[in-house]
């Protein structure tokens, strides 16, 4: 069995890959992290897993081609796709062009493309899950394009579901999770973020990934839906 999933070299993408390791080979993706991508496949290899790693920038369509060429000389059956590789950056309604051509070339066109390009070696009963983002349904000021991107992606999802059935295709949603992304963030944000969760507190990347698991492994009579991980922020109310 072989697991594929992009953005894999640290946060919720590296819980996703020990995760899955446990059930299939997986194949992760990265694009500046190669010291990271090696740490994650050596702790794979240390719990008797096994792992691959392949260098690409899903932005470019050129690499999103050698990226699938890559994963076929590895296995020509994919059992599951996880499409987890993303980018977040301070900006609001003055976003710029080439940062909103980013976000939907990572989040939205990278997604929608990764999964055409390996429909031909899904299996029959194939998991396909889209990580999107609470942000995606209720967005956030200062975060036009990651929330418009993010958004986008359950509409690939749907689309999807109902054109490969039976394979199955999800969108998980997740809310605020402890990743590196927010080590440059202050301990007072960091608290305040967490207050605005009924659970008052960040997800762990190992809870993600466990329901990723479900969805990959599990879930057979669940598809084309939005699976939100969020510790109760979207009901949060001061």
């Amino acid at each position: 069995m072989y697991a594929v999933i992009t953005g894999a070299s640290t946060g919720i993408g590296k819980a996703i890959a020990m995760e899955l390791s446990k059930k299939a080979t997986v194949i992760i993706t990265y694009n500046k992290s190669e010291k990271e991508a090696d740490a994650v496949c050596k702790l794979i290899a240390s719990k008797g897993g096994k792992a691959f790693k392949i260098k690409a920038d899903l932005r470019n369509e050129t690499e999103r081609v050698k990226l699938k060429n890559e994963i076929v000389k590895i296995t020509k059956q994919v059992d599951v796709l996880v499409n987890n590789a993303g980018i977040f950056l301070d900006d609001g309604p003055d976003v710029s062009d080439k940062d909103l051509q980013d976000y939907f070339a990572l989040h939205a066109i990278a997604t929608a493309r990764m999964c055409s390009l390996l429909k031909p070696f899904l299996t029959k009963n194939a998991s396909i899950i889209n990580i999107a983002s609470i942000h995606g349904m209720l967005a956030r000021p200062h975060a036009l394009g990651y929330c418009a991107s993010k958004a986008a992606v359950h509409a690939i999802t749907q689309a999807l579901a109902q054109e490969y059935a039976p394979i199955r295709v999800n969108t998980l949603s997740p809310g605020p999770v402890d990743t590196p992304m927010w080590a440059e963030d202050d301990k007072k944000t960091i608290a305040d973020v967490a207050k605005r969760t009924l659970l008052k507190r960040f997800a762990k990347p190992e809870e993600i990934a466990k329901v990723v698991s479900f969805l990959a492994f599990d879930a057979m009579y669940i598809t084309g839906s939005n699976i939100v991980a969020d510790g109760g922020a979207l009901l949060y109310r001061e």
